[in-house]
């Protein structure tokens, strides 16, 4: 069988000059294309084995043809590269042929392992170098006062939003979670965070039929207790703001400070009960943000030489 492998790094780039240049390659060697490969949106130093590349390790036997755009699709480390070309064609017997090096990779080929080296070292070595510069442009935007990550506050849309009203047809039947979760493609906790952030009412049925009650469970009773304390720490909330801890990140490390049982989710719930300290946060994150993005500007007076 002749195969053919695509790898892109990430889903904006395009896959198409890769099969162009491949089937091309496929045409001049009288080897018509009987299955493509594709990787979109995978780094080349992922382990092959957790990629579409290691299904495509697996088929492939004595006599096989394998036909790259260039050999660092395969893999941006050096020894990775080694290791599935070892695979192919030591192992396997089969011949890789790389397009834009115009290098066909061949069992006990003197030629083939030295020019290997060198490409996977070159693709090594670009691959670092790219990391590098991506490194320092982050060090030098952060020098310059601007915050990465979302502001606090951005409400991105939620991953059941588009399956609200299948949700609300198996709430309807008395479904339970677990089934509803295995229904929409989502986890347990996916799905309860949306319950809570919709306000949605729901009781699911136990296989006994009996009504699932949350108030008397333990979990509630801890989740009371939490907001306990919370309010009985009110005050303290209010001076770690002013104090410019606005982020719930760094009020929730403090509280941690002073020995007391409280968790994120408990924090979140707080906040929401009390939108009025969460307004505040909000401010006072905003303020921090306006005065860490201020751009400076530093007037240079050139002297004038009179003729």
């Amino acid at each position: 069988m002749v195969f053919g492998y695509i790898r892109v790094s990430t889903n904006k780039q395009d896959t198409e000059s890769q099969k162009i240049g491949i089937v091309k390659k496929s045409q001049e060697l009288g080897l018509p294309i009987d299955e493509w490969i594709a990787d979109e949106g995978v780094s080349g130093a992922k382990e092959y084995s957790k990629r579409n590349l290691g299904v495509l390790m697996e088929k492939i036997k004595s006599g096989d043809v394998l036909i790259v755009s260039e050999i660092s699709r395969l893999a941006r480390s050096v020894f990775m590269l080694f290791r599935i070309v070892e695979h192919c064609i030591q192992t396997n017997n089969c011949i890789i042929y790389a397009v834009k090096e115009n290098q066909a990779f061949k069992r006990n080929d003197t030629v083939s392992a030295i020019i290997l080296s060198a490409y996977g070292t070159a693709a090594q070595i670009e691959r670092e170098m790219i990391i590098k510069r991506t490194n320092e442009g982050i060090e030098r935007r952060k020098k310059e006062g601007v915050l990465f990550g979302k502001p606090i506050g951005h409400i991105t849309e939620l991953k059941l939003a588009k399956s609200h009203d299948k949700l609300l047809e198996y709430i309807k039947q008395g479904v339970s979670k677990g089934k509803i979760a295995t229904s929409l493609g989502c986890s347990r906790t996916t799905l309860s965070y949306y319950l809570y952030r919709t306000k949605l009412n729901y009781e699911g049925q136990r296989k006994n039929k009996t009504y699932y009650n949350y108030h008397n469970t333990k979990c509630h009773k801890i989740a009371k207790m939490r907001q306990g304390l919370l309010n009985e720490n009110r005050s303290y909330i209010v001076n770690l703001i002013k104090e410019g801890m606005a982020s719930p990140k760094h009020i929730l490390q403090k509280l941690k400070d002073m020995k007391l049982d409280i968790s994120a989710s408990a924090l979140r719930l707080w906040f929401s009960k009390n939108p009025n300290m969460y307004s505040k946060i909000l401010n006072e994150n905003i303020k921090q943000r306006e005065l860490h993005n201020v751009k400076r500007t530093t007037i240079i007076q050139v002297p004038v030489i009179m003729a």
